[in-house]
């Protein structure tokens, strides 16, 4: 079934328009009994119908192609399909009507636009298929009539057309059914916004936007009490569209003092913008005067006329005014300093303060009372009592608040320690330690206050102490020695353990080996053989020699051999053994005998001249044996010796030594340095810092000359590769891998790595590794030496420093423990000859790790060693900032050390304004550079004299035993030297190297003032600086070029002399810079 090409309406019969049907009243009746038997066969059969339907549609004016007109009618179907109906013509169908199946008295209504002329136009079948209706459709009540302009209601816009009058009118368009608006006829512009455009006549339209020009309002239109209205593109032509009233509360009388605006609820929205219309005269009636104290009212007031204290009031004069209370003010001067009255009638401007303020209360049992500007001169103005609450005793060791004692008297009034405080009585103290302190005598205990030792003891002296077995008195016995700081530092004590050393039998070796053997009690203290040995007798001793019996006298004699020999070997010259003659190759505790025969000593033997016995070593030769070959070293070291050195190894063995700054160190590229004489490579894979020997287990060159390929370390000899762990990662002459095995996975391939760690900004490195121990880590010994306690305290800063000395280790550490020597040394750097005072230490604690002194100076403090390398000083200054001066140094190699020097302030606790400088110095935005270039100062300082009390202390780099007798150090300043080169003769006098070495020496002066291979090359920060002082050095030069050529070119003599100037000081400053980079001066300050 075809559905209908345009709008089919199912519509009840009251739906149908009335009259306009063109249709015959008996063609429009019917009925139509449909006949059709065939596609297209006519509806309205037989030649009449037809040609009646064809006269009607020629009939109507508005059978027009393009028209639209309306059809309905009324069908039964006995169908049960539907059937499609339509007006055809020129081929094409219109107002289409579909009857459905079975319907009954159904009104059917189309509408559609005309396709056909009338005389083509028929009324036909319209199916796709063949269709025999037989009288089964009958279509009745036929109405045909033009569509009219009633149902048309698009006249759009309305501002352009309206519809026709009649509704009848035929059409269902625009152009049918609506009219133009033209401008003429509407007359729009009736406004005083608008007014009639140009082409009034012509233009269509019908409202002031099509039809008018906008009149914009100008400023003359406002005029008299109106003012322009705030704003843009206002339209009119009137005072109320352009303007708005001007109110008088915006008008000024033109005689402001005597004429006024009217003032009043009712005037204030009064419109007018003149006197006449705003103003009234002004009385001085209603003028105040009392409403400053300048003024009062004139006579008459009333009567007169003006609005301002001239026209209305008299001046008040400070002469005539009493100032009160006199307590709280005083009279000020009645003439001004230039000769004219003083003015006012009140105390502020009469009088002066009294101030509490500059008061002082009459009593020290009186405090000021609190607030601000309280005006007072007397007791009961400006002061209360002091309450106990508020008073501290005067000492703590002597007085006790009464409050402490009984909390009712917390707030009675006092203010002195009779009032507030109990006196604590050095009779009920008793002295501690008994053996430090005796009490002093009962009379004065009874009297005198305190609870200290200081107060109430008096202190018992080692120097007054002997040692236990000291007959003689000359501080030595067998079992113990004085200890030498006790009367340079006034050590308290009266027993051995507090005053004396003791003298351990395990650190005593007998003379006699063969007679003594040593006793098992490992703790006896001694230094002979009847303390520390028991004798071996010959009764008790077999003959090796068949031929030989036991002495008679054996139970008398002492000896373990089968001849004895009589005294000790005669002393002789002790060379080292030549490696083919010692199986210990050179190790420094063997040495060869040098005597008769050849690498033997000859020793008599008993009773005999004749008799010769071979010195030989008790270990160690047994491998000379088997060569044939006479036994002929023997131990170069005492068992005490052997012992100091295995202490010195596990104390430098198991340390941590600083590497780097790690903020001012390059991490794009692979750096070296000597630790403990170990050549050591470091670097930075991007997340973390590695560490290794500095030998590429390849060839054994240095990694360190080589570069960083990502992440990983690479050879510069042959390019092997090696990750943060030390693995080789790449081989390149073995790609791919030659053989079943890949060479890169050989432990002999691998980096001897070396642990470190970073702590605030420092690398450090542990050093195990270096003397093939094996030690994990101490990173508790770690947190303790980068002191993590001060850099968690609020406010703290810190600034730091690190370069290359020619120092052996022992004497820089000597150096920085002495604090005496800087106001000579480092005159005009950071102290003056005229500060220098005595700098008393005293050393409260000793351990085999180092030992604690306290600086008893005005700003007290205390200074640690902690072996080996590690020493900080703390200055308090009370009721202030303090601050740490924390030095490490790293043995290099034998004469060499690097120092790095952190220095920290409390900068929170630093009065202003000196607290903003070091808050600039010590930021972390500040040049780095800056402050290496004033240490560089301080250490040269040392430097260039230091190396030679080095060569004159320790010959070949070790302190010998007579170390003491080279010092004289009558004074307490030099306690901490002193007992650090006692624990470095407790560890053999020298640096255990992890590798042997020679002893470094400058060749010249230049060579310790030198700053370019001892700090700059490896300082980011100064080597950005002196490749900046180059490139300005460039410029400047060329400048100056630049500025000769203007000059005699061009005439431009004033600016190019300006450029050429310039220049020059840049050129002379850039290369001051590069000099203080690369070399320090000489002489230093202190000699200038």
């Amino acid at each position: 079934m075809l559905r209908p090409p345009k709008m089919l309406l199912h519509a009840k019969a009251d739906r149908i328009p009335p009259g306009g049907n063109v249709l015959p009243a008996d063609l429009a009746a019917g009925p139509h009994k449909t006949l059709g038997k065939a596609q297209f066969s006519d509806v309205i059969a037989g030649d009449p119908d037809a040609d009646k339907l064809r006269a009607a549609l020629e009939a109507s004016q508005f059978w027009i192609v393009g028209k639209s007109w309306e059809l309905s009618m009324t069908a039964n179907s006995m169908r049960q399909d539907p059937v499609t109906y339509a007006f055809t013509g020129g081929g094409h169908g219109f107002l289409t009507l579909t009857v459905p199946g079975g319907v009954v008295d159904e009104v059917l209504y189309a509408t559609d636009t005309v396709k056909s002329l009338a005389n083509e136009s028929g009324f036909e079948y319209r199916g796709k298929d063949a269709v025999v209706t037989d009288h089964d459709v009958i279509l009745t009540n036929l109405c045909l009539r033009p569509k009219t302009c009633g149902s048309f209601k698009e006249c759009l816009p309305i501002s352009d057309f309206k519809p026709v009058e009649d509704p009848e009118t035929p059409g269902n368009t625009r152009e049918d059914c609506c009219i133009p608006l033209m401008c003429k006829d509407t007359q729009p512009c009736n406004s005083t916004k608008y007014v009639k455009s140009k082409d009034w006549e012509t233009l269509p339209g019908s409202t002031e936007e099509r039809c008018c020009t906008p009149q914009p309002c100008t400023e003359e239109v406002c005029k008299g009490g109106w003012k322009p209205k705030l704003g843009s593109g206002l339209l009119g032509s009137t005072p109320a569209e352009c303007c708005e009233p001007r109110l008088c509360t915006e008008y000024l009388c033109s005689e402001t003092t005597t004429r006024g605006r009217r003032i009043g609820l009712q005037y204030e929205k009064l419109q007018g913008f003149s006197d006449e219309e705003c103003c009234e005269d002004k009385s001085c009636k209603s003028f105040n005067c009392t409403s400053s104290p300048y003024w009062s009212d004139k006579e008459k007031k009333g009567e007169l006329r003006g609005s301002t204290f001239l026209e209305c009031c008299e001046t008040l004069y400070c002469e005539d005014f009493t100032c009160s209370p006199t307590t709280q003010w005083s009279n000020l001067s009645a003439l001004l300093p230039n000769g004219e009255k003083r003015r006012g009638f009140a105390s502020e401007l009469c009088c002066e303060k009294l101030t509490c303020e500059a008061f002082n209360c009459s009593s020290p049992k009186l405090k000021k009372k609190p607030g601000e500007e309280r005006l007072g001169s007397t007791d009961e103005e400006c002061c209360e009592p002091r309450l106990c609450e508020q008073y501290t005793c005067s000492s703590a060791t002597k007085w006790v608040h009464k409050a402490d004692v009984d909390t009712k008297k917390h707030s009675q009034a006092g203010w002195s320690d009779e009032e507030c405080c109990d006196k604590v009585m050095c009779s009920a103290y008793s002295c501690s330690p008994a053996t430090m302190w005796k009490p002093l005598n009962a009379s004065y205990r009874e009297t005198a206050a305190g609870s200290t030792n200081e107060e109430c003891c008096e202190p018992r002296f080692c120097a007054d102490y002997t040692c236990s077995g000291d007959a003689d008195g000359d501080g030595e016995s067998s079992k113990y020695y004085k200890k030498v700081d006790t009367n340079h530092f006034k050590n308290k004590g009266s027993t051995d353990e507090e005053c004396c050393v003791a003298r351990s039998c395990s650190q005593y070796t007998t003379e006699f080996p063969s007679k003594f053997k040593r006793k098992e009690d490992k703790d006896l203290l001694g230094s002979t053989d009847a303390e520390c040995y028991d004798p071996v007798w010959c009764k008790d001793y077999c003959c090796k020699d068949r031929s030989k019996v036991r002495k008679s006298d054996a139970d008398r004699i002492q000896g373990s051999s089968d001849e004895v020999l009589h005294g000790l070997m005669s002393a002789g010259k002790f060379v080292a053994c030549p490696s083919w003659a010692n199986p210990r190759g050179s190790d420094p505790r063997w040495v060869r005998i040098h005597g008769e025969p050849p690498r033997c000593r000859i020793l008599p033997g008993p009773g005999s001249h004749s008799t010769l016995r071979f010195a030989v070593a008790p270990l160690g030769c047994a491998s000379l044996r088997k060569r044939k070959l006479p036994k002929c070293c023997q131990p170069a070291m005492s068992n005490t010796d052997v012992q100091k050195l295995d202490a010195a190894k596990e104390i430098f063995a198991h340390a941590w030594y600083p590497v780097c700054l790690t903020n001012v160190t390059d991490m794009t590229k692979p750096h070296h340095l000597r630790i403990c004489n170990v050549p050591v490579v470091f670097w930075h894979d991007g997340d973390a810092w590695h560490a290794a020997v500095d030998e590429c287990p390849h060839r054994r060159v240095r990694l360190s000359e080589g570069r960083l390929e990502g992440s990983e370390l690479q050879c510069p000899y042959h390019g092997w590769t090696f990750d943060g762990r030390g693995r080789c990662t790449r081989i390149p002459q073995a790609e791919p891998a030659e053989g079943p095995t890949d060479p890169r996975d050989s432990p002999r391939a691998q980096l001897s790595m070396l642990p470190v760690e970073e702590r605030n900004g420092l690398l450090f490195l542990w050093a195990a590794g270096l003397y093939d121990v094996l030690s994990p880590p101490d990173l508790q010994m770690l947190d303790e030496l980068t002191h993590q306690d001060i850099f968690g305290i609020e406010g703290v800063k810190y600034v730091d420093y690190s370069r290359d000395l020619f120092m052996d280790l022992p004497i820089l550490i000597e150096n920085v423990l002495d604090p005496a020597h800087l106001p000579f040394t480092h005159h005009d750097t950071i102290s003056k000859r005229d500060k220098a005072t005595a700098v008393p230490i005293q050393i409260t604690s000793r351990h085999r790790r180092g030992f604690t002194g306290r600086r008893q100076t005005s700003a007290p403090g205390v200074v640690t060693y902690q072996a080996p390398n590690h020493v900080w000083a703390l200055t308090d200054r009370k009721d202030s900032y303090r601050d740490w001066n924390i030095v490490y140094a790293t043995p290099i190699s034998p004469g060499r050390s690097r120092i790095f020097v952190r220095v920290v302030f409390e900068v929170a606790r630093i009065p202003m304004p000196l607290q903003q400088i070091f808050q600039v110095a010590f930021s972390p935005h500040f040049p780095p550079v800056f402050t290496h270039l004033s240490n560089h100062k301080v250490l040269e300082d040392d430097n260039i004299f230091l190396h030679h009390q080095g060569q004159t202390m320790s010959p070949g780099g070790k302190q010998d035993a007579l170390w003491s007798k080279r010092f004289y150090t009558p004074t307490n300043s030099d306690a901490a030297v002193l007992c650090y080169h006692r624990w470095l003769q407790e560890m053999g006098g020298a640096v255990c190297w992890a590798r042997p070495g020679r002893q470094e020496e400058p060749k010249s002066r230049e060579e310790l003032v030198e700053r370019l291979r001892s700090h700059t090359q490896h300082c980011e920060s100064c080597s950005q600086a002196l490749s900046l002082s180059k490139d300005l050095q460039r410029l400047g030069e060329l400048l100056v070029i630049l500025g000769l050529l203007t000059s005699s070119l061009l005439e431009l003599k004033w600016s190019s002399a300006v450029l050429t100037i310039l220049a020059a000081v840049v050129v002379g400053l850039s290369r001051e810079l590069e000099k203080q980079l690369t070399m320090g001066d000489y002489p230093p300050p202190r000699n200038r």
